[in-house]
């Protein structure tokens, strides 16, 4: 299991429990993470299931309660260093501040963060203008260096007959 580098590995993570938290959330798709645990090193971890029914969220704003779905990529992360996985995820309408509890307690509680999917996504377009700029860039250049090597070859001037 990877940690993403960067993001949730460096901040501190709001662990959710039957209690409840307040978690301040920008628009865009959300991923209720589960925390795993191993009995032992090197041992395969246990991640325990959630189900949409487990967890309640709720935009503080309006009262609106927020519909979860199971998280078909499983995304995976290593906050804390500890493997934690995504079984859920959901759309947070607007950026703002929610109200998310659990209605069963689960082992070591639950964490909410931005999808990291959505996160490499919004990447890619600076990726393609970057590749093509980068290839305009050597096109430019292979151009360049073809009419300098030409100029100083001392080719005579090519007579361009007239009408």
């Amino acid at each position: 299991m990877a940690s993403l580098p960067g993001s949730i590995h460096t901040c501190s993570v709001q662990v959710v429990t039957v209690g409840g938290t307040t978690q301040v959330l920008s628009s865009g798709p959300q991923v209720v993470f589960v925390w795993c645990e191993s009995a032992k090193i090197d041992a395969p971890y246990s991640c325990p299931l959630l189900s949409p029914d487990d967890i309640v969220i709720e935009a503080t704003s309006t009262g609106t309660t927020i519909a979860t779905s199971p998280d078909p990529s499983a995304d995976h992360l290593s906050p804390r260093d500890l493997p934690a996985v995504g079984q859920l995820v959901f759309d947070a309408p607007q950026s703002g501040t929610y109200d998310i509890r659990l209605t069963r307690p689960i082992p070591n509680g639950v964490f909410v963060a931005k999808s990291p999917g959505t996160t490499f996504r919004s990447t890619i377009p600076v990726g393609v203008l970057a590749v093509f700029g980068g290839a305009a860039l050597i096109f430019s250049l292979v151009l360049l260096a073809r009419r300098v090597r030409w100029n100083f070859a001392g080719a005579p001037p090519v007579d361009v007959p007239e009408n």
